[in-house]
């Protein structure tokens, strides 16, 4: 009888800590903007949360952008301003913690500043509204380093805006200035990095993608000699983990130069491609790929990337609106691999056509009864 009325009790206990734990839920929910939302950039965006809770008393709310930490809310209303939101791509979160201890997650939202392209990863990469966030300039003074950065507003790179970096004391070590910014990176997506710069005397700077907590972790570094005004890269990268904590960095110290920076650029190929597939008559598959341009928008040239798993005869056109033929980019049989062409904005007289949208599409023309086209958009910006 003792046993029963144990098993009993035990049952009791157990339904009370069940109904306990439900009671003690608690959700946060990102209400406005909505997940692929575009938001005007160089404004202040508010960012409100729809909260519930059973039992729980709310202590904070903990605001994350592209995986940083960006701010927390302590009491009602429940909502994060978002001051002066740059152009680019972001994804939003927020944590929920509770006195007693609980923490919920809201799900992540992806939402757009101003004009982006497909795949962007980077925010603020031209410094559109006169403001280095979430740009920081990381500076090891223990080393005597000292450095300063600046938003200049003239046309040096043909745009309204530009980062000047001047350094004093770079340290001893090129890591000893750094110009940074989170990009969480994905394993085995392929990134495209591009950036604008300049400096008054030649020098070689490192771009890598660093891991940003111990041990520090280098997945991508290349060393690249600044020599003149132009556009550095692409250089291409493959992430062999998903980090969320990953960075970019511009390693620039050890020298006391001044550095020009613009239109940084990050493209996430795997998010910005359509595809293809040919199976020939021996059953092997032959994937073609044609990635977003960069940048695009654009106003000087741009790049246009083609992948291709096996050799083809190609063709790359770009077309206006109306469907006239504006220009041919490439023409003949090329190689298996990751071909980049540019497009300068002229047509096939070599003369500079007008803004305005227009389309480049890539055929496949192994198969000359049956070839493959893929098109995308491109848009030029005078």
């Amino acid at each position: 009888m003792n046993k029963l009325l144990l098993q009993v009790c035990m049952i009791a206990l157990l339904g009370l800590l069940f109904v306990s734990a439900s009671q003690a839920q608690m959700t946060i929910t990102i209400t406005s903007p909505k997940n692929g939302d575009v938001v005007s950039p160089c404004n202040d965006l508010v960012i409100p949360f729809e909260i519930t809770t059973t039992t729980e008393t709310i202590k904070e709310v903990r605001f994350y952008s592209n995986g940083a930490y960006k701010g927390l809310v302590r009491k009602a209303p429940w909502e994060y301003t978002f001051k002066n939101i740059q152009r680019g791509r972001y994804e939003f979160q927020a944590l929920l913690k509770s006195v007693e201890g609980t923490e919920a997650w809201s799900e992540a939202i992806i939402v757009k500043a101003g004009s982006v392209s497909a795949g962007e990863k980077i925010s603020n990469g031209s410094f559109d509204c006169a403001a280095l966030a979430p740009w920081t300039l990381n500076v090891n003074s223990g080393s005597g380093a000292a450095a300063t950065a600046s938003i200049i507003e003239d046309t040096y790179f043909d745009d309204l805006n530009y980062l000047m970096v001047e350094i004093t004391s770079g340290g001893s070590a090129n890591w000893h200035v750094q110009f940074q910014q989170p990009v969480p990176v994905d394993s085995g997506h392929v990134y495209l990095i591009s950036f604008l710069a300049d400096s008054d005397v030649q020098k070689t700077i490192d771009v890598s993608m660093q891991e940003n907590q111990d041990p520090w972790t280098v997945q991508f570094g290349t060393e690249v000699p600044i020599d003149g005004a132009d556009l550095y890269g692409p250089f291409e990268f493959v992430a062999s983990r998903t980090d969320p904590t990953n960075y970019i960095r511009f390693n620039i110290g050890n020298n006391t130069t001044t550095y020009y920076i613009d239109d940084i650029r990050i493209i996430d190929t795997s998010a910005s491609s359509v595809k293809a597939k040919e199976i020939d008559f021996s059953g092997v598959v032959k994937e073609f790929e044609l990635l977003d341009a960069y940048p695009n928008p654009f106003n000087m040239s741009t790049t246009i990337p083609i992948s291709l798993s096996h050799e083809a005869e190609i063709r790359l056109d770009v077309y206006n609106m109306q469907g006239q033929l504006i220009n041919t980019l490439a023409q003949g049989s090329f190689q298996p691999g990751v071909h980049k062409i540019m497009w300068d904005g002229m047509n096939a007289q070599q003369h500079i056509v007008p803004s305005g949208i227009y389309f480049y599409r890539l055929q496949i023309l192994n198969n000359s009864d049956h070839p493959i086209q893929l098109s995308r958009k491109i848009v030029l910006v005078k």
